[in-house]
C-alpha cells in the first residue's frame, strides 16, 4: 500500500496524505503460443526472455542488432 500522495509541504490534517491506497492492477498476460518467439509462453517474464533470445539469434544470424519489444494491442492509437 502507497501513500495517496503524502506531500511533506500539505497541512498534517490532509485527508490524502493519511490515505493508503492499494494498487489492485492485474497482470493480463494470457498464456498464448507466440509466433515471434514460435513456442508457446506462460507468463510475462518467460516471453520477455524467449524475445531476447529470439532477438539474440537473429543477431547472430542477420549480423544486424535486433532488440524485439512485446507490443499490447490494446495500446494501439484508434486511428491506426
Amino acid at each position: 500500500m502507497i501513500r495517496t500522495h503524502g506531500n511533506p509541504n500539505h497541512p498534517s490534517n490532509c485527508f490524502g496524505c493519511r490515505i493508503l491506497t492499494v494498487n489492485l492492477h492485474q497482470d493480463r498476460f494470457q498464456p498464448h503460443f507466440n509466433h515471434a518467439v514460435g513456442k508457446a509462453v506462460t507468463n510475462r517474464r518467460e516471453y520477455l526472455d524467449e524475445l531476447k533470445r529470439a532477438s539474440d539469434k537473429q543477431s547472430e544470424t542477420t549480423g544486424i542488432d535486433a532488440d524485439y519489444q512485446p507490443v499490447d494491442l490494446n495500446d494501439r492509437r484508434p486511428d491506426g
